[in-house]
């Protein structure tokens, strides 16, 4: 079996472009929800923000893989996608 690198970079740009369409309604979704739920207490409010904070820092570990091994690191060649960059292993975190 052989490995299509255009098939696989359209695979991994298409759904980087969904990521970052639904981080884009979750950052609407936390302004509104400070906005119109201003009485809410501290807890709840502190928890949203926590969680919105672990989904951007997800997302910006994200553009770096993409940006390691599309753009820096391997730039097609198939011999650099074997070795696992840091920030792919650190993405499992938020992950989970």
């Amino acid at each position: 079996m052989s490995l299509s690198l255009g098939t696989t970079y359209g695979v991994l740009f298409k759904g980087s472009i969904v990521v970052y369409g639904l981080y884009g309604v979750t950052c609407a979704q936390v302004i509104r929800y400070y906005n119109t739920y201003r009485n809410d207490s501290p807890v709840v409010k502190w928890l949203v923000g926590v969680t919105w904070l672990v989904g951007t820092f997800q997302l910006c570990l994200i553009s770096h893989v993409l940006w390691y091994y599309l753009v820096s690191k391997c730039n097609g060649d198939p011999d650099g996608y074997n070795y696992a960059n840091w920030s792919l292993i650190g993405e499992t975190i938020p992950s989970v």
